[in-house]
């Protein structure tokens, strides 16, 4: 007999994602009803904008060592690991380095000739996986830099199984009084994007509705990597450091 919902084969991604979305479901939410635990969640697809041209940092940064590694394949790691359904980067062609770390994994890049805005990049994102993927309206889709290494998946999990529980709310990390990465938006949400006015960017249809917070103290949600002091500070610490 096939197992199916949330006690599909945990060696497959989409029921690695039901288990995670169960386990999740059960530490941060044990007051959600049964109903909502048992049934299958949707799927949820993370946008990692990478097509910056990294001029605070004045070198490609996430190409920058991050531990025995570069920050983009930790970044990468992190994401695949958690309970999301596809993860795509959007990635300059004349960036072969990044394009060669990422098709080092199980991710969709999208290429662009230059370096657009961010909301162009989300869209352009969104624009692929309605048209690879073919959303539902009980989908989703995260949202988080490329530059935030220190992004866990148990992280991404809470906010996406948190975001399930409402699932037509935006839903947020929030570290005290900060709000941080990723977001966790409903498929409706992708229209929006693309109707966003000049000098719009995301930001403003997070503004203009509800908002739902997951309380964390992980600083991984806020600690991204624009400058060479905030790298300084963040990177971890390798025997090589000694040297």
């Amino acid at each position: 007999m096939m197992a199916v919902g949330p006690f599909a084969n945990p060696a497959t991604r989409n029921g690695r994602r039901c288990w995670i979305y169960c386990l999740v479901m059960i530490v941060a939410a044990p007051r959600v009803v049964v109903a909502n635990i048992m049934s299958e969640p949707g799927r949820v697809f993370a946008v990692l904008p990478a097509a910056g041209a990294s001029q605070r940092m004045r070198t490609q940064k996430l190409l920058l060592p991050w531990g025995a590694t570069t920050v983009l394949n930790t970044v990468l790691r992190q994401w695949t690991s958690s309970m999301v359904e596809r993860v795509v980067v959007v990635i300059r062609r004349e960036e072969p380095r990044l394009l060669e770390i990422c098709h080092g994994w199980d991710v969709d890049v999208v290429e662009v000739d230059k370096t657009p805005e961010m909301k162009d990049t989300i869209r352009l994102a969104l624009d692929w996986i309605s048209t690879t993927y073919a959303p539902e309206s009980d989908d989703a889709w995260m949202l988080a830099p490329a530059d935030m290494p220190r992004i866990r998946p148990e992280l991404i999990s809470a906010v996406a199984t948190t975001g399930f529980v409402a699932p037509q709310t935006i839903t947020r990390p929030q570290v005290g009084r900060r709000k941080g990465h990723p977001v966790f938006f409903p498929w409706s949400c992708a229209t929006e994007v693309a109707e966003l006015a000049e000098g719009q960017g995301v930001n403003a249809i997070v503004n203009r509705q509800p908002c739902r917070h997951v309380d964390t103290v992980d600083q991984g949600a806020l600690q991204d990597l624009d400058t060479p002091e905030q790298y300084a500070r963040l990177r971890p610490y390798t025997p090589s450091d000694e040297s």
